[in-house]
């Protein structure tokens, strides 16, 4: 459980390189106004992610890339690793 949503940092490496950084009070929409959003269109499930990604650090992204993303909370990190499928 996030107990507050602002307080979340962020962070997007491709192929191990840091691509993105930031916080969550820095974003344009907040966390519960895309939860909000997104599950008009899909039923979201626990563990779901919702990447909507930033102008800084925006770089093509291709097949076979590695993105790993990062939430940092106060009690410790959650790190989710994917692998792109583009094709």
């Amino acid at each position: 459980l996030i107990k507050d949503p602002k307080d979340v940092n962020l962070e997007l490496k491709i192929n191990g390189e840091i691509r993105q950084q930031g916080k969550a009070d820095c974003m344009i929409f907040d966390i519960p106004e895309l939860l909000e959003y997104t599950s008009q269109f899909f039923t979201l499930y626990p563990g779901d992610l919702i990447l909507t990604g930033t102008p800084e650090g925006v770089s093509q992204v291709v097949k076979g890339d590695e993105l790993v993303s990062r939430l940092f909370l106060d009690d410790g990190s959650v790190d989710v690793q994917m692998t792109n499928t583009v094709q």
